[in-house]
């Protein structure tokens, strides 16, 4: 089974969209395993950039999916 076999699709929207509360909510959400000082890393730096957690690797993901030669420099370390 491919790893898109095994995703849960479901009737949501595709964007992000406002909740009543006001807050964006995505329609898809994934877990990530990290250790303690990768996890304080990252709350660290996202608080750096005034950014939650969740929005920062967004930002990475759209990053890396914009300038895929970013990646390969990343990948190759």
């Amino acid at each position: 089974m491919a790893a898109g076999d095994r995703i849960k699709r479901t009737n949501t929207q595709a964007e992000p969209f406002r909740k009543s509360t006001g807050r964006v909510s995505f329609p898809n959400r994934t877990s990530l395993d990290l250790n303690d000082e990768q996890l304080e890393w990252l709350k660290e730096i996202a608080w750096q950039n005034r950014e939650s957690v969740a929005g920062f690797l967004r930002l990475i993901i759209d990053q890396m999916r914009a300038h895929p030669e970013k990646m390969e420099r990343v990948l190759k370390d």
